[in-house]
């Protein structure tokens, strides 16, 4: 019988189904019902040669986004690529072709006054929700992680955070809308241990409660990542100080460990990082300040 790509996605995925977390697995089924297929769905797999994928690629790099019917970002299309590759190789159908290359964003570093700015602020209007900004300051923590936090996570006698779950929304196709999950971390590294440092530690204990409440709203309902992000979101502006998104507080947690002289090993497991490669590359970004007290210490030599 001949294949078409309809055909092999399907199979694609009721096999990855089973093997994959259900927030990847969502992921897999926008890109193959929102891009794979309706432009390449019918074609026959025989059909797919590396011109068809080059065409494929120019067609979502110039319209292939649906809301405005412009280009999607090179990232974007090399995310849809990657899964496309799986598919095809799943049916043992090798069709190689250059994929574009994603340039690196720059993520913001919250400069010295900004980080007191933002801190003293937070300090100052103490709350739950202020802690939480606080905590990922001096953990690193990423914006699921925290709201999937609760009081059982924090053990003040040891010391630790532990970072077990996150909490994201996702596109059910079954139920035809998003929802919420609460799952295990991005990976398997990411499920760690975190040590409390002593400026944290007293700002934890005064909000301490029971073991199944959420840190973040001080009860058993969470705050979801967006709604949370809004709140984070008005104490910026308040501050003036709207160009930092949440992941800079995660970034300007690594580049000031790094800054300390933090090996690179033990900041990529406070990070929750699968290795020390990803965190040398995202997030240990040294100022120019330190660059040159390195440049100085060579006269030392």
């Amino acid at each position: 019988m001949k294949k078409r790509i309809n055909d092999i996605a399907l199979e694609w995925l009721n096999y990855q189904k089973f093997l994959v977390k259900e927030s990847t697995y969502s992921n897999y089924i926008e890109k193959v019902n929102n891009h794979i297929l309706p432009y390449l769905g019918n074609k026959l797999c025989k059909d797919i040669k590396k011109e068809t994928l080059i065409n494929f690629n120019k067609y979502l790099l110039t319209e292939g986004n649906k809301k405005n019917n412009k280009g999607l970002s090179n990232k974007t299309v090399r995310d849809i690529n990657t899964v496309l590759q799986q598919i095809l190789s799943y049916n043992n159908i090798v069709v190689n072709v250059k994929i574009p290359k994603v340039k690196q964003k720059d993520i913001k570093v919250l400069s010295k006054d900004d980080f007191k700015r933002l801190q003293n602020y937070c300090l100052e209007h103490l709350t739950t929700y202020t802690l939480g900004i606080i905590i990922c300051l001096h953990t690193g923590l990423r914006i699921g992680e925290i709201c999937a936090l609760k009081w059982e996570n924090i053990d003040l006698k040891r010391n630790i955070i532990s970072v077990k779950n996150t909490i994201l929304r996702i596109t059910s196709f079954e139920e035809g809308k998003s929802k919420i999950i609460i799952s295990s971390p991005k990976t398997s590294s990411s499920i760690r241990e975190i040590p409390i440092n002593k400026f944290l530690r007293p700002l934890l204990s005064k909000f301490k409660n029971k073991d199944n409440i959420y840190v973040l709203t001080s009860k058993i309902k969470y705050i979801e990542p967006r709604c949370y992000y809004r709140r984070y979101q008005t104490i910026l502006n308040k501050l003036g100080l709207s160009y930092y998104n949440f992941h800079s507080l995660r970034h300007t947690f690594a580049t000031k460990c790094a800054e300390l002289g933090i090996d690179a090993k033990s900041l990529s497991e406070l990070l929750g990082h699968s290795n020390v490669k990803t965190t040398l590359t995202l997030y240990v970004h040294p100022s120019l300040e330190i660059k040159k007290v390195y440049m100085d210490k060579l006269c030392e030599l």
